[in-house]
């Protein structure tokens, strides 16, 4: 049985598309009252790209928008429990955690 799915800060790895098809999965997964956690950086999609880390090298990082992520939790038959938006390390973006339970 599947009560809980963790998602934390993978989402960043992962294109649009990838993360629609994760909640979609996720649901499949979860049984009703299973618990979805995911959090990711918010803003405009189209600002994904490549950033430099801290050692210097490059990775591609994906933006999300909390408004298609929670669409996508709703259609997936999830109620939206909490989301909590907080500056990021960057100083730049906006961390976000989705906290949504399967109905």
């Amino acid at each position: 049985m599947n009560i809980g799915t963790m998602c934390g800060f993978c989402l960043p790895y992962l294109s649009k598309a990838e993360a629609l098809t994760f909640i979609k999965d996720a649901a499949l997964m979860l049984h009703q009252g299973g618990i979805l956690y995911l959090s990711t950086m918010e803003d405009d999609n189209s600002k994904s790209g490549f950033r430099k880390g801290s050692t210097d090298d490059e990775i591609f990082m994906n933006y999300h928008e909390a408004d298609y992520l929670t669409r996508a939790l709703a259609e997936n038959h999830f109620d939206e429990i909490e989301t909590m938006r907080y500056p990021s390390a960057d100083g730049i973006t906006m961390d976000l955690v989705l906290i949504a339970k399967k109905n």
